[in-house]
């Protein structure tokens, strides 16, 4: 017999049931993003269904935001999107 097989064969299963509580844990957080995933697709199998919509839609919401937002608020979230790209 070999020295140590039972220890092995001990730290095996435990190392088996920590796999599966781990796998089991990325299945519940995966669930959430495969929903965010599924709901990103939809738009964008809507865009590519209907490019011309979708151009005309992006095109009144770039030129109606700037009116409807106040300067101020356009000009902090310049700056923190500048900010995020710089430092994250």
């Amino acid at each position: 017999m070999i020295f140590g097989a039972r220890e092995l064969a001990r730290r095996r299963i435990g190392l088996v049931a920590q796999c599966s509580i781990q796998r089991d844990a990325l299945a519940v957080a995966a669930i959430s993003l495969t929903e965010k995933a599924g709901a990103l697709d939809r738009v964008l199998s809507t865009v590519r269904a209907h490019p011309i919509v979708a151009t005309l839609a992006a095109g009144a919401l770039a030129g109606l935001v700037p009116r409807v937002l106040p300067p101020w608020l356009t000009q902090i979230w310049l700056l923190y999107s500048l900010l995020r790209r710089f430092i994250g």
